[in-house]
């Protein structure tokens, strides 16, 4: 059986979501966990790219979370500083 595209999709978009999670993109990590979810759904089980996709995807998620809350809790305290206020 032929292993479906969505699992190689879900693969790339979870190591994107990795290298690009200090930016903050929330969407990438959220489709990669999807697309294995998907994956799995069409297959029966999760095939080796949609493991990779979703592990990655989940470690996506957790650096995106952290960039998130590091820039709305220390963003605006850095940016008062350096004004002078």
């Amino acid at each position: 059986m032929e292993e479906p595209k969505t699992g190689l999709i879900s693969m790339i978009l979870g190591i994107a979501s990795i290298v690009l999670g200090c930016v903050g993109i929330i969407p990438l990590p959220i489709a990669a966990i999807v697309l294995a979810n998907i994956t799995k759904n069409n297959v029966g089980e999760y095939t080796p790219k949609a493991k990779v996709g979703l592990i990655t995807g989940i470690i996506g998620a957790v650096i995106c979370a952290i960039a998130c809350i590091v820039y709305f809790c220390f963003g605006g305290l850095i940016g008062l500083a350096s004004s002078g206020y």
